[in-house]
């Protein structure tokens, strides 16, 4: 009992040792003296050295907020590191959404501690907070009670209470406000106040930031949904001008995802691979229909023509910047393994991925589904016919990973049932 009033008063003395001793260096002890206190050159002395230790537990403190990118995580660790720092029963931090204080995080010992975040909403101008709101300036109350402007919880006990409110300032506009209460009366000094001011600004800058960074994070699944519906409009004009062509890139594009499963392709790529298939014919828009359904075999300008669909495709998509990497897989899945394909005749490894698992797919499907000028053949002689031109229409990893399918569990039934879903 000599040593404090209480037991909070006695542990709050412990940490005033504590930080002292941190302050002087490492690996040393310090015993709270309060016959200090009687002396003003001690008591000045380690006022000092107390600052200094509040000022380092603040840059680390200041280090942890501006790691985080949700108000509600900087406002718990506002609550939650700010014990370390000053000795209070409660605390509460409010953001500035328009003309009211929403609390964002909140700690307490008192009755109020159990109030809903709901009824701890205020207006700007309305109680402590919204004082310390309205005039942008720190508050210090030594006796709530006795402040004009408090207002008392809803169903709260009258209690001997201090407090403390701190506006969170950026750029000259309050975007919160700190608050701590303590029982008794003259419980905070203006050190304290210090001490939250500095805590306040780095909060505010926190907090801008995370806003900030929820408002990108929004715009950007704003675009992902542009961009989503920008792929779908191109499918769905693939769809309008040639039904049997679309139905063939969805298949094509389920067909190029397993293959992309069994090789292990990463999120990354494995979305890649998803876009270009389901675009890879997309160039064939600028094709006459007459010249796709022609039963008939083409003629030598026909064929010329079928073949710069995906040099059409590549600059159908050039204005999308979002599908640049998709454009290359669009242009060459024509290619073939040996280097005779089109249009650039790429061979081997220079061929793109992405595009020698498409054509790979789009074979195996054209060949298993009737077409003007062919009637199917069964999935047998189309794996037949694959295992044939591995390493020189093919690929022969990606044959191996597709003819691995079967081996792993899917059947001819199930490459079937893929490539004739649509």
């Amino acid at each position: 009992p000599k040593h404090a009033r209480s037991a909070r008063e006695l542990v709050a003395r412990a940490d005033d040792a504590m930080m002292i001793a941190k302050a002087r260096g490492k690996d040393r002890a310090l015993v709270y003296d309060a016959t200090r206190r009687d002396d003003e050159v001690g008591v000045q002395r380690e006022r000092r050295r107390r600052s200094l230790a509040h000022l380092r537990m603040l840059q680390s403190l200041t280090g942890k907020l501006n790691r985080l990118n949700d108000v509600h995580e900087i406002g718990e660790a506002i609550v939650s590191e700010l014990r370390t720092l000053i000795d209070y029963h409660s605390c509460r931090v409010y953001i500035a959404t328009g003309n009211l204080l929403a609390p964002i995080a909140r700690y307490g010992e008192l009755a109020y501690a159990e109030e809903s975040f709901e009824a701890l909403v205020v207006e700007v101008g309305e109680g402590i907070a919204g004082t310390a709101a309205a005039e942008a300036r720190s508050l210090l109350i030594p006796d709530t009670e006795r402040c004009t402007f408090a207002v008392q919880v809803p169903g709260s006990d009258d209690v001997a209470e201090s407090a403390v409110a701190v506006p969170l300032i950026y750029e000259q506009e309050v975007t919160g406000v700190v608050v701590v209460s303590k029982l008794g009366l003259d419980q905070f000094d203006h050190d304290d106040v210090r001490l939250l001011e500095v805590l306040a600004g780095h909060a505010s800058v926190a907090i801008e930031n995370a806003r900030l960074y929820q408002e990108m994070s929004q715009e950007a699944a704003g675009l992902e949904l542009a961009f989503v519906s920008t792929v779908e409009a191109l499918a769905n004009a693939l769809e309008a001008t040639d039904a049997l062509t679309s139905s063939h890139a969805r298949a094509v594009k389920d067909l190029a995802l397993s293959i992309g499963h069994e090789l292990d392709l990463n999120p990354a790529r494995m979305k890649l691979l998803e876009l270009a298939a389901l675009l890879h014919d997309i160039g064939k828009i600028g094709i006459p229909s007459q010249i796709l359904t022609k039963a008939s075999a083409l003629t030598v300008d026909e064929r010329r023509l079928v073949e710069q669909h995906p040099q059409i495709g590549e600059r159908i998509l050039q204005p999308i910047e979002r599908l640049a990497a998709v454009r290359p897989i669009v242009r060459h899945c024509h290619e073939r393994w040996d280097g005779a394909g089109y249009p650039d005749r790429l061979a081997g490894n220079d061929i793109p991925l992405e595009a020698r698992i498409i054509f790979v797919a789009d074979s195996y499907h054209a060949m298993t589904n009737d077409r003007p000028y062919a009637a199917a053949v069964t999935p047998e002689v189309a794996r037949a016919h694959l295992r044939a031109e591995s390493g020189t229409q093919f690929d022969p990893t990606i044959v191996a990973a597709f003819l691995g399918l079967a081996r792993e569990g899917v059947g001819e039934d199930d490459l079937a049932a893929l490539a004739t879903r649509y």
